[in-house]
């Protein structure tokens, strides 16, 4: 089987453990929480873009998924007009679903209280650790 993740794909990033998809708040079009509803929209497509080191994650909005401050337990992933390079990797124990890490760190993409079902659910870093909440699909889209 071929990777699904290469170049100019876009894509419906969906949580495991809650089925949310991740979305670019429309509340304030800057924090990227989890949605319930896969509606297809703008605010849930985002497109990988290799750079040499790690991948961009582009909305189809035109802003990126990037860090607000330091990767830590509990730093907030937002967008930003500013590209971020993030490390994408299989996970070890559940190899056709990924992990979203911060660079050379072991800090990846966490959907909040363990993967809460809420839609508006912020996404930010938290250390590794065997939580499905830390685990996404990538579900090819137009």
């Amino acid at each position: 089987m071929s990777e699904k993740i290469q170049t100019g794909r876009t894509f419906i990033i969906q949580n495991i453990r809650s089925g949310t998809v991740l979305d670019l708040s429309r509340v304030d079009n800057r924090s990227i929480v989890g949605a319930l509803s896969n509606n297809n929209s703008v605010n849930q497509k985002w497109t990988v873009n290799w750079m040499g080191g790690g991948w961009t994650l582009r909305s189809s909005t035109g802003v990126y998924l990037s860090l607000a401050g330091v990767p830590a337990n509990g730093a907030q992933i937002v967008a930003s007009a500013t590209p971020f390079i993030w490390h994408i990797w299989h996970d070890e124990i559940f190899p056709g679903v990924y992990r979203i890490f911060a660079p050379n760190t072991t800090f990846n993409f966490d959907l909040s209280n363990y993967g809460d079902l809420a839609s508006g659910t912020n996404v930010t870093l938290w250390g590794k650790w065997n939580g499905a909440h830390q685990l996404w699909d990538f579900v090819q889209t137009n």
